[in-house]
């Protein structure tokens, strides 16, 4: 679809189903068209099918997952090059920033100094689609 929607429209067109152990999340991806002043820069582009479950990213499993038709993985720094070689983007998930009660400690100057470390590495990867953060955070999370 190449028409141009509000935010609200993008938003409501974004779906997440948990199932375990899969993780299956479908939907229209929010890209940044052209637009006016009066109508939103933000369009429904390209769907987003995740994956994230069973065995650890390895070429067999990467391949398996491309020609399923899944086109974003989690996956950790080191599966980073797997993913990019089966064309698959990648959700970045460590447990610097992911692991239980991360977020709470990112204040500390050591894990800040990790954190910007693993970024660096990896902010221009060709796979990488985001950083995993949190999964389902608690009001008092934020």
């Amino acid at each position: 679809m190449s028409e141009l929607v509000d935010a609200k429209t993008v938003a409501l067109s974004l779906m997440t189903c948990a199932v375990a152990p899969l993780c299956l999340m479908m939907g229209g991806c929010a890209s940044l068209g052209v637009g006016g002043p009066t109508r939103s820069a933000w369009h429904i582009g390209k769907p987003i099918v995740t994956y994230w479950a069973g065995p650890p990213m390895t070429d067999a499993t990467a391949q398996q997952m491309a020609d399923g038709g899944w086109n974003l993985v989690w996956c950790k720094e080191s599966e980073l090059d797997v993913a990019h070689r089966h064309g698959l983007r990648a959700y970045l998930s460590d447990p610097l920033f992911s692991g239980a009660g991360a977020l709470a400690t990112l204040d500390d100057p050591v894990k800040t100094e990790r954190l910007e470390a693993l970024i660096q590495r990896v902010k221009n990867h060709p796979a990488l689609y985001a950083y995993h953060l949190k999964d389902e955070p608690s009001a008092t999370t934020f």
